[in-house]
């Protein structure tokens, strides 16, 4: 099942016992300053959460499937994220482990 935005906002609201209003603008501000620190260089922590960082791909040539031919990706920045064991943990339903 796909969730889209408004439905998450409705989740975060009724979770959170806030105003639908509150929790949309909430929401985007913790997009925005999670974006801007990244593009800051920063590396962004949630201890037992996850890490997120911004990396360079570098540019290499590659197939494109669409017409058989080969293409050049051109250099760009990605988000890498590392999910913290304690999170996959409970995404799974696994019993926690002490660290």
């Amino acid at each position: 099942m796909i969730i889209n935005e408004k439905e998450f906002i409705n989740r975060m609201a009724e979770k959170g016992g806030v105003t639908k209003c509150s929790s949309k603008k909430y929401l985007y501000l913790v997009i925005e300053t999670f974006l801007d620190l990244l593009k800051e260089g920063h590396v962004i922590r949630f201890y037992r959460l996850f890490k997120a960082e911004l990396t360079m791909v570098v540019g290499k040539t590659s197939t494109d499937f669409a017409n058989g031919g080969r293409i050049y990706v051109e250099p760009h920045k990605k988000i890498k994220m590392t999910w913290s064991k304690k999170l996959r943990n409970r995404i799974n339903d696994e019993d926690e482990e002490e660290e």
